[in-house]
């Protein structure tokens, strides 16, 4: 939401919030070299970092706003009220 890259591991949820490449980049859990890698990459593209960022701030705004939480809220609870 703050339009800065990530920098995550492939593990649990992070590949579901961070689509590698665009906003942001994966590593495999516990590999030191890939980190160092990936961070390498960012630090010396500035223009990278930029076009990460500002793509990340627009799938926040789109995919995790409140209003598309909650209307993903009410549609689970009026399914549930109509079942009856």
């Amino acid at each position: 939401a703050y339009g800065k890259p990530v920098v995550g591991s492939r593990m649990g949820g992070i590949p579901e919030l961070v689509v590698d490449g665009e906003t942001g980049l994966l590593f495999d859990a516990g590999s030191a070299e890939q980190l160092r890698g990936q961070l390498d990459q960012l630090m010396l593209d500035p223009a990278l970092r930029r076009r990460m960022g500002h793509r990340a701030k627009l799938r926040a705004e789109q995919e995790f706003s409140l209003d598309k939480h909650n209307a993903g809220l009410m549609a689970i609870y009026e399914s549930l009220t109509n079942s009856k």
